[in-house]
């Protein structure tokens, strides 16, 4: 779930990404025993979409672009921030996915 509530809380962080347990689509609350678990974005104030390509979830913010991989246990996913503000074009071979980006403010 990407703009969704943190784990404990019922207020929606529009930067926190989330993930159920992979054996069940309904635990969403990380134990010792599953894989659910959740993650803050470091940058920008709200996630405006999300891209699910070969390799990888690319999740867009209004500042950034982050990989969203997964890496299996302990951690289930990792995040990267491919790209920031003022930056026009990246080309991502890892996916072999071309995006262009602009930021107008």
């Amino acid at each position: 779930a990407f703009g969704c509530n943190p784990i404990g809380t019922s207020t929606i962080d529009p930067l926190f990404v989330r993930w159920s347990d992979s054996e069940s689509l309904v635990d969403w609350t990380p134990s010792a025993t599953n894989s659910s678990g959740g993650v803050k974005l470091s940058s920008g104030s709200q996630i405006v979409g999300a891209i699910k390509s070969r390799q990888e979830t690319l999740v867009f913010t209004d500042a950034s672009i982050f990989s969203m991989r997964f890496v299996g246990s302990p951690f289930y996913f990792s995040f990267n921030e491919l790209f920031c503000r003022k930056a026009i074009c990246n080309i991502c071979y890892s996916s072999i996915l071309v995006w262009c980006f602009i930021f107008i403010f």
